[in-house]
């Protein structure tokens, strides 16, 4: 059987997503598997080569779910042959997982990268779920707590960047004395000798007993509840607030009253509180829920800009302030 790879990770000139599709090109032909490199932004692209007999697919999770309605209501869901996909290249959930392998009867998995390494990812996760497994041929997880078991990602090899363009203190920076590029990414090795991402060490925050605290892990709670299409949470005068997303049309904000409005938001802020705080340990409390009234605004490789979240938002909290 011959298989197809759609690659869509292609936003434009030398971004971490064209980097991701060069060397999942190159993953491909060794294994003999026939590629079909196209961007990310062509759905008609997109929907003809998957139509055609595409058996994997590597895109964006957003993408992919807005490719499944695309041949849902086309009434092409039946006709396709997709059995999996590895998407990445934008935080998602394992709601968001789940839908699409629901939506498209496919196995979906989540790959990990930087644009300062070539891939094809620093790591993925497998079948069952529990996490991203650092590729241990390629990186090496350096455990800087042995009690905790916590270190920084760091790389060294023929696959490591030599340097940013043109910017040597910033080069300086990230690299150790000895050559060993710092991906910022803290893994965290369990019982089995396996490693997991736990955050971005520039987004970690710290806690009023000197814990370490990864906000990505509260965000992957808080973004697995009913409503919530995402979240970030930050640090305001020693108290962790997390602010929210709704999913589209989640919230009719001009269909209600304005008394029932805020009724039926404030009983999902007290659910998400409930849930997110069930689900995280004592440091990683959430003292309270703000719900965002616009998208958070993002970079090009579609993260978050959260220093812009950290002492104020526009939600709804801030709006009520002000009547």
């Amino acid at each position: 059987m011959i298989n197809f790879l759609q690659a869509i990770f292609t936003y434009g000139f030398l971004t971490r997503a064209l980097v991701a599709g060069i060397m999942i090109s190159i993953c491909a032909s060794l294994l003999g598997v026939t590629l079909v490199l196209k961007r990310f932004s062509m759905i008609g692209d997109g929907l003809s080569h998957v139509g055609f007999g595409a058996t994997a697919i590597a895109c964006t999770p957003s993408y992919l779910l807005h490719l499944s309605e695309v041949l849902r209501d086309e009434g092409l869901l039946d006709k396709i042959k997709l059995k999996a996909a590895i998407c990445g290249a934008e935080p998602w959930t394992d709601e968001m997982r789940r839908e699409i392998e629901r939506r498209l009867n496919i196995r979906a998995f989540d790959i990990y990268g930087l644009s300062e390494i070539m891939g094809p990812g620093v790591a993925c996760d497998c079948q069952y779920h529990k996490g991203l497994h650092v590729c241990e041929d390629h990186f090496y997880p350096e455990i800087i707590n042995p009690e905790t078991g916590e270190g920084e990602v760091v790389a060294k090899g023929p696959n490591v960047m030599l340097g940013y363009y043109k910017d040597p203190v910033r080069t300086k920076s990230v690299f150790t004395e000895d050559g060993w590029f710092r991906t910022s990414d803290i893994a965290v090795q369990d019982e089995k000798g396996r490693f997991y991402i736990k955050g971005r060490n520039s987004n970690m925050i710290l806690g009023p007993s000197g814990e370490n605290i990864y906000p990505e892990e509260i965000e992957n709670v808080i973004n697995n509840v009913e409503g919530v299409s995402e979240s970030i949470v930050v640090e305001r005068d020693g108290r962790l607030v997390a602010l929210v997303q709704p999913q589209e049309n989640f919230i009719q904000w001009d269909k209600e009253s304005e008394d029932k409005l805020y009724e039926k938001i404030d009983a999902w802020k007290a659910k998400l509180l409930k849930v997110t705080n069930k689900n995280v340990n004592k440091s990683s409390q959430v003292s309270s829920v703000e719900v965002m009234k616009e998208p958070f605004e993002k970079t090009a490789t579609q993260k978050i800009r959260r220093f812009k979240y950290k002492d104020s938002a526009p939600t709804v909290e801030e709006e009520q302030k002000t009547k």
